[in-house]
């Protein structure tokens, strides 16, 4: 079965759908995720049968606390995921304005997070990545993530201060910002950004 949708009444990040494995018989679990409030068509396609229909997403309220990228201690009293993970696959809008993003987490930087059980090491995790905010994301390439899901998915939290590359040819890994002169981290390693972290972390117990 494949999911495609799109809005019809303005620009807007691209529908996501989760399809599930493992189903027999007729039944398919699954379920579609729409970002923009607005006219959206969606269409179903499964063998040779086809759905289309239309609806109306109303608009929704955000809550939250901010993308607060003041400093580290801000990062971790907002709880925010931070890990280095490769891109795996990449799906752009025909607009060029947003892609869906498969990443997988090959390290979990701030492992005291209530999320960690999604930044387990070969866990993937799906971003959606805002073009005009973040510089390209190449598929193949490691990074350091910063993310938040409030509300979901999964996104980037402040890319000019926390968005970098990793270099792993070099040991220990290598961490490139994207904006050098505005990085939020110290550290020029994967190591000591992580001990930036857990430093900041037990600072907030006290």
């Amino acid at each position: 079965m494949t999911v495609q949708g799109r809005r019809l009444d303005g620009d807007a990040a691209p529908l996501w759908a989760d399809i599930s494995e493992g189903y027999v018989g007729d039944f398919q679990s699954s379920r579609m995720i729409i970002l923009s409030a607005g006219s959206w068509e969606i269409e179903v396609r499964a063998k040779n049968s086809l759905l289309r229909f239309v609806i109306f997403v109303p608009l929704r309220s955000v809550s939250g606390d901010g993308h607060s990228c003041e400093n580290i201690g801000e990062i971790v009293r907002l709880d925010r995921l931070v890990i280095a993970g490769r891109v795996e696959s990449s799906a752009v809008a025909a607009s060029g304005r947003w892609a869906w993003q498969s990443v997988r987490v090959s390290r979990n930087l701030y492992p005291y997070s209530v999320y960690r059980e999604h930044a387990s090491v070969g866990r993937m995790i799906t971003l959606l990545q805002d073009t005009a905010r973040e510089s390209p994301r190449a598929k193949g390439a490691e990074y350091l993530l910063v993310l938040h899901s409030d509300p979901w998915p999964w996104q980037v939290v402040c890319p000019q201060q926390t968005l970098a590359t990793v270099d792993l040819a070099q040991e220990p890994a290598r961490v490139n910002p994207v904006a050098p002169d505005q990085a939020l981290w110290a550290g020029t390693t994967l190591s000591e950004i992580e001990e930036q972290i857990a430093l900041a972390y037990r600072n907030s117990r006290r």
